[in-house]
């Protein structure tokens, strides 16, 4: 395994690791160096830096101090070129650290521009593009191939590339409407569409549930737990006891008022017991709703008992 000592430049990350390596080493500078801090990191694209200034003096101190905050880290800039022939000057003679590109001339490319530095114009250099359109054939392929040969990252020729743009979708969606005859087409799609399972997952109609309607207890208006409805849950453990619990639920049918009573099994005597106490706390219910487990339904037979005792002609006498 090999370990490298340098950031290396081609793979996929490079440029994302280089500009995350400008950004953390510039951020030390930022109270020191403001303007020039401000420049690097809004204004370096890759190694190309494209900035300007309105006097001489503030572009000079920001190319000095850039120099220095990237000499820091061992990142030499160079090839510096600007149309004052003042600045340059200034330069040769008050920073040598500032290494400036004798040899350029009047025209320098500039992220995808050309850059006419003795009139300060920037323009866009269609030779090779005129000439690649005139010696190929016109094809899709040709002519996306011909649009990526323009690069404008700053923006500056973005009306005329929205407009090539709008022509590869032109012709994208030609290519889709030309038409072809293909025998028994429709039957053949029909029955691919048929074997997708996938399609029919996603082609079919989902189940529509039928809500049964409330019933009147539910929707006529009584005083709370004047019906109820009753059910066990658990079963649970409590605090200092290791003995099983279950809780006796009762709910009010019309409020969805909830009254829980802890009882310690489903028997019908404690149930009984229960649902004494909960009646001494709430009053006497005129219709009790439950399911048809054995408690509640020996419950309601002793229950009849004790109202037939009670009605008996000589107790009530």
């Amino acid at each position: 395994m090999f370990q490298f000592n340098r950031h290396c430049f081609g793979v996929t990350c490079s440029p994302f690791v280089l500009a995350a390596t400008v950004k953390t080493h510039i951020n030390d500078y930022k109270i020191k160096y403001p303007e020039a801090y401000g420049m690097l990191n809004e204004s370096l694209y890759v190694d190309d830096l494209f900035f300007g200034s309105s006097t001489v003096q503030k572009a000079f101190k920001l190319s000095s101090d850039s120099v220095s905050i990237l000499k820091e880290a061992n990142m030499n800039m160079r090839k510096f070129d600007t149309n004052s022939a003042e600045l340059k000057n200034l330069c040769r003679n008050s920073n040598p650290l500032i290494e400036i590109n004798e040899n350029s001339d009047s025209y320098l490319k500039v992220l995808g521009l050309v850059w006419n530095n003795s009139d300060d114009a920037l323009g866009l250099d269609l030779r090779s593009l005129l000439s690649n359109l005139n010696d190929k054939e016109c094809t899709k392929r040709n002519v996306l191939h011909t649009a990526a040969k323009l690069f404008d990252p700053s923006g500056f020729v973005s009306p005329f590339l929205i407009r090539i743009k709008c022509l590869m979708q032109e012709l994208w969606q030609l290519g889709v409407r030309e038409k072809y005859w293909i025998l028994k087409a429709r039957q053949t799609i029909k029955s691919l569409l048929k074997k997708c399972i996938i399609c029919k997952r996603f082609n079919s109609n989902p189940g529509n549930q039928v809500i049964a309607p409330l019933s009147d207890v539910h929707v006529t208006e009584s005083p709370p737990f004047s019906v109820v409805e009753i059910d066990f849950a658990g079963r649970f453990f409590v605090k200092d006891s290791d003995a099983k619990q279950y809780i006796l639920l009762i709910t009010c049918a019309v409020t969805r008022s909830v009254h829980l009573e802890l009882v310690g099994n489903m028997t019908t005597d404690t149930f009984l017991l229960a649902f004494r106490r909960f009646i001494a706390r709430r009053g006497l219910c005129s219709l009790v709703i439950s399911d048809n487990a054995r408690t509640f339904k020996r419950a309601e037979l002793e229950l009849q008992q004790m109202w037939k005792v009670l009605n008996h002609a000589e107790i009530c006498c």
